[in-house]
């Protein structure tokens, strides 16, 4: 049975739904109070927001269904697969910013790694706080790409102007980076309440 033709009968007073077969069936902010849905097939169906008062559902097939399942699964290999990237990539950064070599003074390694450390910090905190969700991995890639933006446009614009040379212009970017950042990081934060 489709969810428009259950609406109907519901609305011309009918209850009685056992055994329907309403699988994806959408009810999303429906009244639906006192229907009787025992025995039914509900897979996928969507009831979010539906004024479900006294209904029955004593007996109800329900769940995903396989197409959904199957999606599901697709999705987490895919979660998985970002998940490992991240973690090389992170790790490649860890090992540039710990590596005295790439560095001629203390302080900018210790900036860098401090950027690189807020960065993680950052992706954690913005998965912790909206979820892992396609607005979270958003907030996550500005944060990285305005980071790495500013960085290198500040490194280069001080470098070229020859006001200081490249690996101080670039520490100098990385403390720029660290507050675009938090400032990245705030917007994130508050845009999750």
């Amino acid at each position: 049975m489709k969810a428009q033709e259950l609406l109907r009968r519901y609305a011309a007073g009918e209850r009685d739904f056992r055994d329907a077969q309403l699988r994806g069936a959408n009810f999303q902010g429906q009244t639906l109070s006192g229907a009787d849905f025992s025995g039914a097939d509900i897979c996928s169906a969507n009831f979010a927001n539906a004024n479900l008062q006294g209904t029955n559902f004593a007996g109800v097939k329900a769940g995903l269904q396989r197409r959904w399942l199957i999606v599901q699964w697709l999705l987490i290999a895919a979660l998985a697969v970002v998940a490992v990237f991240l973690q090389v990539f992170s790790t490649v950064l860890a090992i540039f910013f710990v590596n005295r070599t790439n560095f001629s003074s203390f302080l900018e390694q210790a900036i860098g790694l401090g950027v690189y450390l807020l960065l993680v910090l950052v992706t954690y905190a913005v998965i912790s706080l909206q979820g892992f969700s396609s607005r979270a991995f958003a907030s996550i890639l500005t944060a990285f790409a305005v980071a790495f933006a500013v960085a290198f446009a500040v490194a280069g614009t001080f470098a070229l102007a020859g006001a200081f040379a490249f690996a101080d212009a670039l520490a100098l970017a990385g403390a720029v980076a660290f507050a675009v950042v938090v400032v990245v990081f705030v917007v994130a934060v508050t845009y999750a309440f």
